[in-house]
C-alpha cells in the first residue's frame, strides 16, 4: 500500500479551485448588462426587430434580482445619454440658422431648425416607448419605491428623461 498512487481520475488538483457562488454571479451579471445594453442600444436606434422582448426582459429582470439595479439604472441613464447626444449631434446641431440678414431665409432655415427638432424628439419618444416595454416590470421588483417612481415617470410617462 505505501507507494501506491491514487488512480488518476480519483487524483486531486490542487490547483483547481471552484468558483464561489459570488463570484459565478458577478460574472453572469456582467454578461447580462453587457448583452442587454448592446440590445438597448439597438432598440434605441430603432433597430429591435431582431430582439425578443423575453430574452431582453429577463436580461433586466437578472440585474435587478441580483440587486445590481443600481447597474441597470446608471447603464440605462448612460445610453440614454448617449443616444440624446449623437441626435443632438446628427439632427439637430447641423439645422441650426445661419446668422444671415435676410429675413426670409431666416425664416426659412428657423422653420427646418423646428422640424429637425421634431424629428429627433419623435426618434427620441418611440425609442423611450420601446425601451419603456422591456423596463416597466421594475415597478414590480427590485428598486426602492423613489427609485421606480422617478425612473418610470420620466421613462415612460414624460419619454424625458433628464441625466442627473
Amino acid at each position: 500500500m505505501a507507494g501506491e498512487h491514487a488512480p488518476e481520475h480519483l487524483s486531486i488538483r490542487p490547483n483547481m479551485q471552484p468558483r464561489s457562488p459570488a463570484t459565478a454571479h458577478q460574472s453572469k451579471n456582467k454578461k447580462a448588462w453587457q448583452e442587454l445594453s448592446k440590445n438597448i442600444k439597438d432598440i434605441l436606434k430603432h433597430n429591435a426587430s431582431h430582439l425578443s422582448f423575453e430574452d431582453n426582459y429577463r436580461l433586466a429582470y437578472r440585474l435587478v434580482i441580483y440587486k445590481k439595479g443600481s447597474l441597470l439604472y446608471n447603464g440605462v441613464k448612460e445610453l440614454i445619454g448617449e443616444e440624446l447626444e449623437n441626435l443632438a449631434t446628427t439632427m439637430v446641431i447641423p439645422a441650426f440658422p445661419s446668422t444671415s440678414d435676410d429675413s426670409l431665409r431666416r425664416r426659412t432655415e428657423e422653420e427646418l431648425l423646428l422640424r429637425a427638432l421634431r424629428e429627433a424628439w419623435d426618434y427620441h419618444a418611440t425609442g423611450m416607448r420601446l425601451l419603456g416595454e422591456v423596463l416597466k416590470y421594475m415597478v414590480v421588483v427590485g428598486w426602492t419605491r423613489s427609485e421606480v417612481m422617478i425612473f418610470t415617470f420620466k421613462l415612460v410617462y414624460t419619454q424625458q428623461f433628464v441625466i442627473m
